[in-house]
């Protein structure tokens, strides 16, 4: 059983809050579908496996995020965005092979291709917040439906969306 004692230094003040109203770890991560992952510090993502209503996590934080692989097995996953440089190419087929993910956001990370998106058993909908991307990359990716792509920098704070295309 996971204990707050035996979390990393940034789970533990991710959930401090909760420790100090004397909830039990398993309690809180029972009941958890969505996570915002923004400060500094590791992130292992191993300890999403023990969230199982989880559906949305936001990952912006600037610092390692390790655990990648376990992406595709958080069993409720419908919808990430991510923005840290931790994630690299080899991890979009990991992303791709999550079973109920349907709508995937990508902030700033520079991706050469992304045909790993068309083996996606249920991505729909991409964002992409980018500097450049090659127009090939964009005409291979056949089973999305609907593609937003920004600029950085717009006023949302997710880059703006500016160009919305349903295909």
């Amino acid at each position: 059983m996971t204990t707050y004692a035996s979390l990393n230094p940034y789970w533990r003040q991710y959930f401090a809050q909760h420790e100090a109203q004397g909830l039990s770890l398993e309690e809180v991560l029972g009941d958890i579908n969505q996570l915002n992952l923004k400060e500094p510090g590791e992130i292992d993502l191993a300890l999403c496996l023990q969230m199982p209503k989880l559906r949305f996590i936001r990952i912006w934080a600037p610092g390692p995020v390790v655990g990648i692989e376990n992406i595709p097995l958080i069993p409720q996953l419908r919808e990430l965005i991510i923005g840290s440089d931790s994630f690299t190419q080899e991890h979009l087929p990991l992303i791709a092979a999550s079973p109920l993910l349907n709508n995937l956001v990508i902030i700033q990370i520079p991706f050469d291709d992304l045909d790993a998106l068309n083996d996606s058993p249920r991505i729909k909908s991409l964002s992409l917040v980018v500097t450049a991307l090659a127009p090939e990359a964009i005409a291979r990716l056949t089973k999305i439906t609907t593609l937003r792509i920004s600029k950085p920098g717009s006023a949302d704070g997710l880059g703006g969306f500016g160009l919305s295309h349903r295909i």
